[in-house]
């Protein structure tokens, strides 16, 4: 957490006005958009997994590593897809590494992953689709309908 001032109980105060100029009505306009969406995403998110936002973080972790190397054509199928070890997503995600390795396990029992030769994490693939993916496609969905609702509120942004 930044330093700065700080109040009786020793918490960080925010010093908005010292911090910076106040922000344009169209940045809080998308500050208030953006914040209705990230709210909505992680509540449909946490529904979904039970309340457990680490497992969605691990998954998303690996997620985001195949989606990479799928980009990059660092990998395609039929290959198996890239992998990476319980520690090394326990440094990614800053989730206790027992922890990441306990979810790895629930995950890998729902069919969402495997080990390989190396007993290092990647997704189940089959026929060209992550068995996660087929089983979160509702929330994948919504998801991605959200995103697009918030980036039609804000044409020509970026």
């Amino acid at each position: 957490m930044a330093a700065g001032p700080r109040g009786p109980d020793q918490h960080v105060v925010c010093d908005c006005a010292a911090a910076r100029v106040p922000p344009s009505s169209a940045e809080m306009r998308f500050r208030d958009h953006f914040h209705e969406f990230l709210t909505e995403q992680l509540i449909d998110l946490s529904r979904a997994f039970n309340g457990d936002l680490q497992q969605m973080l691990i998954l998303a972790a690996l997620g985001r590593m195949h989606l990479g190397a799928r980009r990059s054509g660092a990998w395609a199928p039929p290959a198996p897809p890239p992998s990476i070890s319980a520690s090394r997503l326990s440094d990614l995600t800053a989730i206790p590494r027992q922890t990441v390795r306990r979810k790895l396990l629930e995950m890998r029992a729902k069919g969402w992953l495997e080990q390989d030769q190396r007993r290092a994490w990647r997704l189940t693939i089959r026929d060209g689709c992550a068995n996660a993916r087929r089983s979160l496609a509702d929330i994948d969905t919504r998801g991605i309908n959200r995103a697009v609702r918030l980036a039609r509120l804000f044409p020509g942004a970026g």
